[in-house]
């Protein structure tokens, strides 16, 4: 990773950024909890108006796209540092160690879990059928992860999966947008969300005469998801302009680009439902919806950033890469035994899955993250990016 020739015992971490990805990672289990489940409603009528309460859950692919603004956000924050130094070799060093360990332990925890499962089953009298092995094929392309680039081995072995392959070529691609970004200085990023926009367009013009499958393909390649990578970067840029500028933020400065992001993020998840052509724009407005609520979330008032800095969800954020692997293949066990064993069903089967499941995977992921995760990281805490000690988060003021 690039250095900022800081000593870790000089530098502060945002630990908010931790139960940001904790919260982004609780969303797309719930999501698949909830599909897992049935895609059950909850119902509920209140003066006169009727909603579902799952009805936020629908959107929880969204939490996928915040991990890619946190993935621009988090590489690029050292390089936003004047005198900092890419050093390739040590990047992609520090990059192999920190995903790849886990992610190929979470690969074998998807093909021996099923074998175990029915061999424990059996064993206790009960019917169990045996799961199929993923080929060779299947395990090849996602050890090499290009598995997203063949339309039968993307989502061969867990669907979750299919992010690793994307998250890959952001690894691959970033040097050359540092390199960029060296000489040209903030032109490089917006360079890189224009020509992901382009590319997006021209993948949805075809996609009226193609086949969706090849569509979804080409837009989670790099290029069709620079955008939310870029959104992230330009948050880290703008954090780092208010860290080291000696005039604090104004309260309604502040205020405005946390409504205005929130206000983005919402829309951008209802697009879908009211927009319709080929311009990417659940897209467009979730990358910079996310990028302002981070930005705006790094230089907020104490009051704000507390309920992010303590309790279970830094906890949870620190073991969310874990929890990420391992939660579909271990929430969709937990939801088969409580609908065949217990005999839940419908809304209760998920809010058994939101509660005793939740808990269940928390506990895996967190034994999971000391025996595949943790080793390999450096002294330094990777999972989120760093800040002078002598530096002064820039309050908004009242």
């Amino acid at each position: 990773m690039p250095s900022e020739t800081l000593k870790p015992s000089q530098q502060l971490r945002f630990i908010e950024l931790d139960s940001v990805r904790a919260l982004a990672a609780l969303w797309v289990f719930a999501y698949h909890v909830w599909q897992f489940g049935g895609s059950p409603l909850l119902p509920v009528s209140f003066a006169g108006f009727s909603f579902d309460l799952f009805a936020p859950i629908h959107h929880g692919p969204a939490g996928v796209d915040l991990f890619m603004v946190l993935s621009g956000f988090c590489l690029f924050w050292p390089l936003t540092k004047k005198s900092a130094v890419f050093h390739w070799k040590e990047y992609a060093v520090k990059r192999a160690r920190r995903i790849l360990p886990a992610y190929y332990g979470a690969m074998a925890y998807a093909i021996l879990a099923p074998i175990l499962l029915v061999f424990f089953v059996r064993l206790a009298g009960w019917q169990a059928n045996t799961q199929p092995i993923p080929s060779l094929r299947q395990v090849v392309s996602h050890l090499l992860l290009i598995h997203t680039l063949f339309r039968d081995t993307w989502d061969g072995i867990t669907g979750a999966f299919w992010s690793m392959g994307l998250e890959a070529q952001f690894y691959v691609a970033f040097p050359f947008l540092a390199w960029a970004w060296k000489r040209i200085g903030i032109r490089a990023i917006a360079y890189a969300a224009l020509a992901s926009l382009v590319f997006r367009i021209g993948v949805g013009l075809l996609a009226s005469e193609g086949d969706s499958i090849d569509s979804f393909l080409l837009s989670i390649t790099f290029l069709g998801r620079w955008m939310q990578f870029a959104a992230g970067m330009a948050a880290a840029l703008w954090v780092r302009h208010n860290l080291n500028s000696n005039v604090r933020i104004s309260s309604v400065r502040w205020w405005g680009l946390a409504a205005t992001s929130l206000l983005l993020e919402v829309t951008g998840l209802v697009a879908p439902s009211v927009t319709h052509g080929p311009i990417p724009l659940r897209d467009i407005l979730l990358a910079t919806g996310s990028a302002g609520l981070l930005a705006s979330l790094c230089t907020a008032p104490q009051w704000v950033k507390s309920p992010m800095l303590r309790g279970p969800l830094p906890f949870l954020g620190q073991i969310s890469y874990s929890f990420f692997l391992i939660h579909q293949p271990t929430s969709w066990y937990l939801m088969e035994f409580f609908r065949k064993k217990l005999s839940f069903s419908g809304a209760p089967l998920v809010l058994l899955g939101y509660t005793v499941g939740l808990l269940i995977t928390a506990l895996c992921s967190a034994v999971f993250y000391h025996i595949f995760e943790k080793p390999f990281l450096s002294s330094s805490n990777e999972s989120t990016p760093t800040i002078p000690a002598p530096t002064r988060q820039p309050q908004p003021v009242a």
